[in-house]
């Protein structure tokens, strides 16, 4: 019967990465984690720029401190950002 070296290529390097992220595992939850918490980040920096936080703030008469408001929710973002580093 014939053997594809190609399938068995595959198999072979499919089988190495999973070690590679099982032996590797506090590597693949830190990579995980960065990337969570830039998602994060990603997320209140789209929301406090849209249009719709814009008008709620300009409802609110808070448009002076937006800015203030925008450095402390940026804080509390960090914030949350160093527990989850730390385990």
């Amino acid at each position: 019967m014939y053997r594809c070296t190609w399938c068995s290529l595959q198999t072979a390097n499919k089988h190495k990465f999973f070690v590679f992220i099982v032996e590797n595992a506090v590597w693949s939850r830190t990579l995980f984690m960065d990337f969570v918490l830039l998602s994060l980040f990603a997320i209140q920096h789209s929301a406090m720029a849209s249009d719709t936080w814009k008008n709620l703030l300009n409802k609110l008469g808070l448009l002076v401190p937006e800015r203030s408001i925008y450095i402390i929710s940026t804080c509390l973002t960090i914030q949350v950002q160093t527990p989850l580093n730390h385990h």
